[in-house]
């Protein structure tokens, strides 16, 4: 058996799954640290684990959740209340087909994850043209949908079953009166790394000032220089990423309405994915999905498990054995020891 090999950091995907195959017997072989690919091998089998990829889902599922325009109009197909939206390649050509659609408004990469070229909230043409630019950075096709209000869900589906759920929120500060919202950035980022210090893991990433920051700040009427009043919520993020300073909270199953259980598991079965996550804007769990309530945004077809098994609050979701034991069972294999 390899020993296990300390990564940078201490909650990345990679990190948990080897931890926790070492723990449960599970021969463990780095092949390469740098891009995180290893060979785990249990009884008779082997599996490669890269990054956050494990061979539970088939090619073409795969590659049919990334495209996120075509798996949202096969989900559509299938009665699947989806983000309203369309795909295009330029401002010109999205000019001529969002008539139907009301700011505010989201645009996207086509292709893609992490939140990376996303903005959200979207308001004027001048906002969406800088977006839409923002976006084909990142890949030379853009989605463009109807901005929802509501918390951001994240099912994440083994099986046909539900095996763990997590809200995201915004980066956020409140206004006291009287700090800076430089200082209050700074502020956070201190309790933060004290709770990450506390608990010896990265549980909260630090809320980064950077461009995107700056532009959050102004388009809510702030600069860095700004003094909130008491109580006064301002946002830092668009993208309720963890990397970018959200929050994460666990979730019980009884929290939510039975029709957005369904449709989570349905979204999986829909494209085929034996393991995925199913990303949901809602506004009220306790009542059904629908287009006034509550839509699937997007599916990732390799999700991490980091923001499940560290939340930001809630109880901790251990979800890597089970995992990692969907990927070794079989009709003569036992589950792991």
């Amino acid at each position: 058996m390899v020993m296990f090999v300390k990564l940078p950091g201490k909650t990345n995907t990679f990190r948990i799954y080897i931890k926790t195959a070492l723990e449960k017997g599970v021969k463990v072989k780095v092949l390469d640290l740098k891009n995180r690919l290893a060979e785990l091998s249990y009884k008779n089998k082997k599996i490669f684990l890269h990054d956050m990829l494990l061979p539970l889902n088939n090619a073409p599922s795969l590659f049919l959740a990334r495209q996120k325009c075509l798996s949202k109009k096969l989900l559509q197909k299938h009665s699947i209340m989806t983000a309203s939206g369309c795909q295009a390649s330029s401002y010109k050509e999205i000019a001529k087909m969002v008539s139907y659609l009301n700011y505010p408004l989201v645009v996207k990469p086509a292709v893609g994850g992490r939140g990376l070229g996303v903005t959200t909230n979207i308001t004027s043409k001048k906002e969406l043209k800088k977006a839409i630019q923002k976006a084909l950075d990142f890949h030379d096709q853009v989605l463009i949908e109807k901005h929802y209000q509501g918390t951001d869900f994240k099912f994440l589906v083994l099986e046909n079953k539900i095996i763990g759920i997590v809200s995201r929120r915004l980066a956020s500060v409140v206004g006291n009166g009287q700090d800076t919202l430089k200082r209050l950035i700074k502020n956070k980022n201190q309790k933060r790394f004290a709770l990450n210090k506390k608990n010896h893991e990265i549980i909260l990433r630090k809320i980064r000032i950077n461009d995107e920051l700056r532009e959050i700040l102004q388009k809510q009427g702030f600069n860095l220089k700004s003094i909130p009043s008491s109580r006064k919520k301002v946002l830092l993020s668009a993208t309720a990423n963890w990397s970018k300073g959200s929050s994460v909270r666990t979730f019980k199953m009884s929290f939510f309405h039975s029709s957005i259980l369904k449709t989570a598991v349905k979204t999986a079965q829909v494209l085929k994915l034996k393991f995925c996550a199913v990303d949901f804007i809602i506004k009220n769990p306790k009542k059904p999905l629908g287009q006034k309530n509550g839509v699937v945004l997007e599916v990732n077809s390799y999700p991490g498990i980091n923001i499940f098994h560290y939340p930001s609050f809630g109880k901790p979701q251990k979800l890597a054995e089970q995992i990692l034991d969907s990927c070794f069972r079989g009709k003569t294999r036992p589950k792991l020891a």
